[in-house]
């Protein structure tokens, strides 16, 4: 439901929104970075189907992002290849962007 500021660098996004029709020039920030996110209503839009599907499945829901604040969908904090880096002790670079 959002983006990153290096979405415009990894070639497997970069080529899907190519795709469909966005022109990163319309998404790009007089600093470099790119924002581009659904609208409020379309996230809690999502979120309510998605809770339809928790009660029909019996599964959980959880976010790490979403600014959404929904009885039954919980809250988690999010984790990216540094920091699962940092706290293993490793250094995989197989799994950041656009590799």
């Amino acid at each position: 439901m959002d983006s990153y500021t290096n979405s415009k660098n990894d070639r497997f996004i970069n080529k899907k929104m190519t795709e469909l029709g966005y022109t990163w020039e319309n998404y790009t920030k007089p600093n470099g970075s790119v924002g581009f996110h659904a609208n409020d209503d379309v996230i809690v839009n999502i979120a309510k189907k998605m809770l339809e599907f928790k009660e029909k499945y019996k599964i959980n829901l959880q976010t790490c992002s979403e600014k959404i604040n929904m009885p039954g969908i919980s809250k988690l904090g999010c984790l990216n290849v540094d920091s699962i880096n940092a706290a293993l002790g490793t250094n995989d670079t197989v799994h950041i962007a656009g590799n």
